[in-house]
Protein backbone atom coordinates (compact mmCIF):
# COMPACT_ATOMS: atom_id res chain seq x y z
CA UNK A 1 0.00 0.00 0.00
CA UNK A 2 2.95 2.79 0.79
CA UNK A 3 4.53 1.84 -2.34
CA UNK A 4 1.36 2.41 -4.56
CA UNK A 5 0.96 5.64 -2.92
CA UNK A 6 4.51 6.39 -3.08
CA UNK A 7 3.73 6.29 -6.91
CA UNK A 8 0.85 7.81 -6.65
CA UNK A 9 2.62 11.17 -5.03
CA UNK A 10 5.41 11.05 -7.77
CA UNK A 11 3.24 10.87 -10.60
CA UNK A 12 0.88 13.81 -9.25
CA UNK A 13 4.12 15.32 -8.50
CA UNK A 14 5.57 15.17 -12.68
CA UNK A 15 2.20 16.12 -13.87
CA UNK A 16 2.11 19.15 -11.68
CA UNK A 17 5.76 20.37 -12.43
CA UNK A 18 5.43 19.21 -16.67
CA UNK A 19 6.07 22.37 -18.33
CA UNK A 20 2.73 24.23 -19.11
CA UNK A 21 2.01 24.71 -22.96
CA UNK A 22 -0.07 27.33 -25.02
CA UNK A 23 -3.25 25.25 -25.87
CA UNK A 24 -3.85 25.50 -29.84
CA UNK A 25 -6.42 27.54 -30.77
CA UNK A 26 -5.87 30.77 -29.05
CA UNK A 27 -5.00 34.04 -30.21
CA UNK A 28 -1.28 34.24 -30.39
CA UNK A 29 -0.19 36.76 -27.48
CA UNK A 30 1.20 39.35 -29.97
CA UNK A 31 -2.10 39.64 -31.50
CA UNK A 32 -4.11 39.57 -28.50
CA UNK A 33 -2.15 42.97 -27.81
CA UNK A 34 -3.69 44.28 -31.06
CA UNK A 35 -6.95 43.27 -30.04
CA UNK A 36 -6.89 44.75 -26.96
CA UNK A 37 -5.32 48.09 -28.10
CA UNK A 38 -8.31 48.60 -30.25
CA UNK A 39 -10.71 47.08 -27.58
CA UNK A 40 -9.49 49.72 -25.10
CA UNK A 41 -9.68 52.83 -27.57
CA UNK A 42 -13.03 51.82 -28.06
CA UNK A 43 -13.73 52.36 -24.72
CA UNK A 44 -12.32 55.09 -24.57
CA UNK A 45 -14.54 56.85 -27.56
CA UNK A 46 -17.59 55.43 -25.98
CA UNK A 47 -16.66 57.11 -22.91
CA UNK A 48 -16.19 60.02 -24.52
CA UNK A 49 -19.71 60.41 -26.42
CA UNK A 50 -22.76 61.74 -24.59
CA UNK A 51 -24.89 58.64 -25.70
CA UNK A 52 -27.08 56.59 -22.95
CA UNK A 53 -25.73 53.49 -21.48
CA UNK A 54 -27.80 50.94 -23.29
CA UNK A 55 -26.66 52.67 -26.64
CA UNK A 56 -23.18 52.71 -25.82
CA UNK A 57 -23.42 48.88 -25.18
CA UNK A 58 -25.02 48.04 -28.26
CA UNK A 59 -22.46 50.87 -29.96
CA UNK A 60 -19.84 48.63 -28.94
CA UNK A 61 -20.96 45.34 -29.74
CA UNK A 62 -21.13 46.35 -33.19
CA UNK A 63 -17.49 47.98 -33.30
CA UNK A 64 -16.54 45.22 -31.10
CA UNK A 65 -17.16 42.69 -34.49
CA UNK A 66 -15.69 45.11 -36.54
CA UNK A 67 -12.22 44.90 -33.67
CA UNK A 68 -12.76 41.33 -34.35
CA UNK A 69 -12.84 41.23 -37.97
CA UNK A 70 -9.91 43.45 -38.38
CA UNK A 71 -8.05 40.92 -37.07
CA UNK A 72 -9.26 38.03 -38.47
CA UNK A 73 -10.33 36.69 -34.65
CA UNK A 74 -13.38 35.26 -34.16
CA UNK A 75 -15.13 36.43 -30.67
CA UNK A 76 -15.20 33.01 -29.48
CA UNK A 77 -11.35 32.36 -30.08
CA UNK A 78 -11.30 35.84 -28.48
CA UNK A 79 -12.94 35.09 -25.22
CA UNK A 80 -11.53 31.75 -24.90
CA UNK A 81 -8.06 33.38 -25.45
CA UNK A 82 -8.86 36.12 -22.98
CA UNK A 83 -9.90 33.60 -20.34
CA UNK A 84 -6.45 31.38 -20.61
CA UNK A 85 -4.37 34.64 -20.85
CA UNK A 86 -6.44 35.97 -17.01
CA UNK A 87 -5.51 31.89 -15.96
CA UNK A 88 -1.52 32.72 -16.52
CA UNK A 89 -0.87 35.65 -14.59
CA UNK A 90 2.60 36.48 -16.11
CA UNK A 91 1.80 36.14 -19.49
CA UNK A 92 -1.35 38.32 -19.29
CA UNK A 93 1.35 40.62 -17.66
CA UNK A 94 3.60 40.39 -20.57
CA UNK A 95 0.32 41.34 -22.58
CA UNK A 96 -1.00 44.17 -21.15
CA UNK A 97 2.56 45.81 -20.41
CA UNK A 98 2.57 46.36 -24.23
CA UNK A 99 -0.73 47.27 -24.52
CA UNK A 100 -0.11 50.39 -22.09
CA UNK A 101 3.42 50.72 -23.86
CA UNK A 102 1.68 51.22 -26.84
CA UNK A 103 -1.62 53.41 -25.27
CA UNK A 104 1.01 55.70 -23.76
CA UNK A 105 2.92 56.30 -27.15
CA UNK A 106 -0.02 56.98 -29.10
CA UNK A 107 -1.41 59.29 -26.26
CA UNK A 108 2.28 61.16 -26.26
CA UNK A 109 1.88 60.99 -29.72
CA UNK A 110 -1.26 63.01 -29.83
CA UNK A 111 -0.30 65.44 -27.68
CA UNK A 112 2.74 66.63 -29.40
CA UNK A 113 0.57 66.75 -32.25
CA UNK A 114 -1.88 68.50 -30.43
CA UNK A 115 0.60 71.14 -29.21
CA UNK A 116 2.28 71.55 -32.93
CA UNK A 117 -1.78 72.76 -33.85
CA UNK A 118 -2.08 74.82 -30.91
CA UNK A 119 1.17 76.75 -32.10
CA UNK A 120 -0.10 76.94 -35.85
Amino acid sequence: MKRFFLVFLCTIFLLACKESKTPKGLVPSDKMVSVLIDIHLLESKLGMLSITRDSAQVLYKELEKEIFQKHQVEEAVYRRSFTYYMEDIQAMDKIYDAVIDSLSDENSKNKVNNKELEVQ
